[in-house]
């Protein structure tokens, strides 16, 4: 008789993508989004400074949905991770006032880390491999990134953050 080590037949059992839910109804929960995030990632695996990364873009993604959408006009705010072999998406969802995008500038260099507003979709973009919004006016906004456990776009907040 073999006996298979518990970890293993776990694994053999798993259907990806595992959904975890959360929805917050205001912004003082904001600790606990980013600390889920953060124990997500580093149950799968990821670097130390990636975990440190996707906390700070849940920490950006939940903040914008808070002060533009959910805060005046929603019921709150939805996160949720989609865990995969390989990957993590996060999908940060308000269903307040929405925004129109095409008026909106999405940074896509370091420079908007040293303002004090208007860095965090560029963060958001900067630190996941692939990054969409969704968005309209009246519609509410939906933020989708993905970070890839060997991540294709390997610039981390720690590394690249000059003073």
């Amino acid at each position: 008789m073999q006996i298979t080590p518990e970890h293993a037949w776990m694994n053999l059992k798993r259907k990806f993508p595992e959904r975890i839910s959360f929805n917050f109804p205001d912004a003082k929960y904001i600790s606990i989004a980013k600390k889920n995030a953060e124990l997500i990632a580093k149950n799968m695996g990821f670097k130390e400074e990636h975990v440190y990364d996707i906390g700070l873009i849940v920490d950006e993604a939940f903040v914008n949905a808070v002060e533009h959408g959910a805060r005046k006009y929603s019921s709150g705010v939805t996160v949720d991770f989609l865990v995969y072999e390989d990957k993590l998406e996060i999908i940060v969802e308000d269903n307040g006032c929405g925004f129109d995008i095409d008026a909106t500038k999405v940074p896509d260099d370091l420079i908007c880390l040293h303002s004090t507003r208007g860095r965090g979709l560029g963060l958001m973009k900067l630190l996941t491999d692939e990054f969409e919004i969704i968005t309209a006016v009246g519609a509410g906004t939906r933020v989708q990134m993905i970070k890839y456990i060997d991540s294709r776009a390997d610039c981390s907040i720690n590394d690249n953050f000059l003073i």
